[in-house]
C-alpha cells in the first residue's frame, strides 16, 4: 500500500478525534498568533507540542512559507511566545535554581527561592504551591504554566 492510500484512509479518522479547545496563556504574542496562526490551527496544536526555541523557529518559518502571513517581526515575536509559554517542561521539584531561572525568565532570587521553599516544605504538588514562595512574582509562572511538572513525565 503506497503512503498516499494509507494517509488517505486514515484522514477521516482525525474528525473523530475529540478537539481540546484550551485556553492560551496570556503574554506578548498571543494576539499575534491568534490572529496569524489561530486561523489554520486550534489550540490544540500548541498544547500538546513542547519544544525548543529553534525547533519552534523551524515550524514557523514553514507556516510562512506555506502562506501565512506576517512580517519578520510579527513571526518572531510568535516564535518567542510559543518558545516561551510551549517549550520543554521542567520539573519545578528537581531543576536547579539556574535552570528555572532561563527556562522560566525568573530572577536569579526567584528562582532560589523556589528551590529554598521545596527544600524547606517539601515537593511542590501544583502551580497554586508557587504562589507561597516568597518573593516569586506570580504573574510570571502564569505564562508557562503548561510547561511546569511536578513528578517526572506528569502535569
Amino acid at each position: 500500500m503506497n503512503i498516499y492510500r494509507f494517509a488517505l484512509m486514515l484522514f477521516p479518522l482525525f474528525f473523530c478525534l475529540p478537539a481540546q479547545p484550551q485556553e492560551l496563556p496570556e503574554a506578548k504574542g498571543r494576539d499575534l498568533y491568534e490572529k496569524i496562526c489561530g486561523s489554520c490551527h486550534g489550540t490544540d496544536v500548541v498544547f500538546k507540542t513542547r519544544t525548543t526555541k529553534e525547533k519552534w523557529k523551524t515550524t514557523v518559518d514553514e507556516m510562512a512559507a506555506r502562506g501565512a502571513e506576517g512580517t519578520d517581526e510579527q513571526l518572531d515575536t510568535i516564535i518567542d511566545y510559543l518558545a516561551k509559554c510551549f517549550g520543554p517542561r521542567v520539573n519545578v521539584n528537581k531543576a536547579a535554581a539556574k535552570e528555572l531561572e532561563t527556562q522560566f525568565e525568573l530572577t536569579g532570587t526567584e528562582a532560589e527561592g523556589i528551590v529554598k521553599y521545596r527544600q524547606d516544605k517539601g515537593d511542590l504538588k501544583d502551580v497554586a504551591d508557587l504562589k507561597n514562595v516568597p518573593g516569586l512574582d506570580f504573574k510570571k509562572i502564569e505564562s508557562v504554566r503548561y510547561r511546569i511538572i511536578f513528578v517526572d513525565g506528569a502535569k
